[in-house]
């Protein structure tokens, strides 16, 4: 087994994405992250994403390298690549956590 890494990373949306279709491309992420053991957490903001991925290096950085190649991302901005001794989501696969403006100004 290959060793373990997380890349921590932002962007934003192209385009507008519904509620609908992002929930659509979760579920299929979901699919595709439990075939290729990645976990992980994905937190959206208005077309802002914050997303932790974790599992086999090589794995790992094949998906970033796909995700900074879609053309629905922009400013794709890596912000930590590093190697874990464990999973934080083990039980994630990729789970989806969802804010608004007035939600975050109620945090501040």
């Amino acid at each position: 087994m290959e060793p373990l890494i997380h890349i921590i990373y932002v962007s934003t949306a192209k385009i507008v994405i519904s509620e609908k279709v992002l929930h659509a491309l979760i579920q299929k992420s979901r699919i595709n992250n439990a075939l290729r053991d990645v976990t992980g957490l994905l937190l959206s903001s208005e077309g802002e994403f914050f997303q932790v991925l974790e599992g086999e290096q090589s794995v790992v950085e094949r998906l970033f390298e796909k995700i900074k190649l879609d053309p629905r991302h922009s400013n794709v901005i890596l912000i930590i690549k590093e190697p874990i001794a464990k999973r934080d989501f083990e039980y994630l696969n990729m789970e989806l956590a969802e804010s608004t403006a007035q939600e975050r100004s109620l945090s501040t």
